[in-house]
C-alpha cells in the first residue's frame, strides 16, 4: 500500500544513498534554481525501490495524455514527421529519441573548447521549444524535451534520474508503448533490448546486470569515441543503473512555466 508518507520518504533527496560532498546540491555547476523547469522535476523525483517499484511502474504515470494548450511549432513539426513514419507507439519513441539526439546536442559530447560547453545548465529555465531552436542542453533539460515530444505525439512519457555509486549522475527518460515503460537516452540515442529484442525498461536494467552490461557496452562502441573529453571517452554508463529516481513532466507542467498563464512558483 503506497502512501504519501512513503512517498516522502522515498523523495531523493531524502533516501539516495550517495556521498554528501557529491549530492548535486554541493556541485555549483549543476545546481538547479528554484523556478527552474529542471528543479521541478529533480525535486519531485521519488526514487525506484522494492517499496516503491510496483507503484512507479503501475500507477504513477498517467497514461491518458492531455493535450497542451500552447503553441510548440518545431516540435509539433517533429511530431508529425515521426508519427507519419511509425508504425506503433514504440517505433515513435525510438524515433523521438533518435531525433532529440540529432537535434539536440548534449554538451559532454563536445569538445571543451566549443562555446556551448560554457552555458552551464542556461537551459535549466528554457522552453522545450526553445531547447529544441538553440540545439544544445544538458541531460536534465533534454529528458523534458523527450518526454514533451512524446507526449505530443500521445505517447506517454516521463524524466529519469540515474546516479552511479560514485555519485555522479545523468537524466534520461520512459516511454510507455506496447504495455510497459522502457527505457531512453536522449543524450547518447541509447536503449537497451533483452533477448527476445523487446525494449527494456531502468527498472529491468538495474535488476538485471547483464541488461546493465549491454547498456555500458553500447556506450562504450557507438559513443565513448564521439565524447569531447577523457573523462567522458571512460565513462562507466552501466554504472548508471545503480540507483534511479523517477518524475512525471506533463505538458500541463510544461505549460504552467512556459505557457500564457506564466510561471510555476
Amino acid at each position: 500500500m503506497i502512501t504519501q508518507d512513503l512517498l516522502e520518504q522515498y523523495r531523493a533527496e531524502k533516501s539516495l544513498n550517495i556521498p554528501e560532498n557529491m549530492k548535486w546540491r554541493n556541485n555549483p555547476k549543476w545546481v538547479f534554481k528554484p523556478g527552474d523547469a529542471d528543479y521541478f522535476v529533480v525535486s519531485g523525483m521519488i526514487q525506484c525501490v522494492d517499496a516503491t517499484k510496483d507503484y512507479l511502474y503501475d500507477a504513477y504515470t498517467p497514461l491518458r495524455v492531455s493535450p497542451s494548450a500552447e503553441d510548440h511549432p518545431l516540435i509539433e513539426e517533429a511530431v508529425r514527421e515521426i508519427r507519419q513514419s511509425s508504425k506503433d507507439d514504440l517505433e515513435f519513441a525510438v524515433k523521438a529519441n533518435d531525433w532529440c539526439y540529432r537535434h539536440i546536442a548534449n554538451p559532454v559530447r563536445l569538445h571543451p573548447d566549443d562555446s556551448r560547453t560554457k552555458q552551464e545548465h542556461g537551459n535549466a529555465s528554457a522552453s522545450e521549444e526553445e531547447i529544441a531552436r538553440r540545439g544544445y542542453a544538458f541531460c536534465s533539460s533534454l529528458s523534458r524535451v523527450f518526454a514533451v515530444l512524446c507526449q505530443m505525439g500521445n505517447v506517454p512519457a516521463r524524466c529519469l534520474l540515474m546516479y552511479r555509486i560514485n555519485g555522479t549522475g545523468h537524466a534520461a527518460c520512459e516511454a510507455f508503448a506496447k504495455g510497459k515503460w522502457r527505457f531512453f537516452d536522449p543524450s547518447f540515442n541509447i536503449f537497451v533490448r533483452d533477448n527476445d529484442e523487446e525494449i527494456v525498461s531502468a527498472l529491468e536494467i538495474h535488476e538485471n546486470s547483464d541488461l546493465a552490461q549491454r547498456a555500458r557496452e553500447h556506450f562504450r562502441r557507438w559513443q565513448a569515441p564521439l565524447m569531447g573529453t577523457d573523462e567522458m571517452r571512460n565513462y562507466d554508463y552501466g554504472e548508471l543503473f545503480w540507483q534511479f529516481t523517477v518524475a512525471n513532466y506533463s505538458l500541463q507542467d510544461s505549460d504552467r512555466f512556459f505557457g500564457k498563464q506564466g510561471r510555476c512558483p
